[in-house]
């Protein structure tokens, strides 16, 4: 090989950046799902012992604030286990998820069944 072929496949396999900043990548990445996940759980929990209340309306359907923070966290968690997955190929992230999808779709369910009861 010469060094133009070396350059070129070494500009290719490095056209998403070097080992060190897809790592960084993800290690921030990481982080930002870890707080919004400690935040998200944080005000699930605070609705869930009465100390955050109130409603909030989504086109048109009003839902209880827990009920929101619940869902956002069960989504969150649901992504998470999809992406390990992806990388481990562990079928106990499926199950995770499909624990994550059956909660998320059991709090629609509800929040719907209230809209139009």
């Amino acid at each position: 090989m010469n060094k133009d072929e070396i350059l070129r496949r070494s500009r290719n396999e490095n056209i998403d950046g070097d080992e060190r900043e897809v790592l960084l990548t993800k290690s921030a990445e990481n982080n930002g799902f870890k707080a919004i996940a400690i935040l998200s759980g944080s005000l699930m929990a605070l609705g869930c012992i009465g100390l955050a209340s109130g409603d909030v309306t989504i086109l048109g359907i009003q839902m209880p604030f827990d009920i929101l923070m619940s869902l956002i966290w069960f989504i969150g968690m649901g992504v998470e286990c999809y992406s390990k997955y992806q990388i481990r190929k562990k079928k106990k992230y499926l199950v995770y998820l499909f624990a994550c999808f059956i909660l998320c779709a059991g709090i629609v369910i509800k929040s719907l069944w209230r809209y139009f009861l």
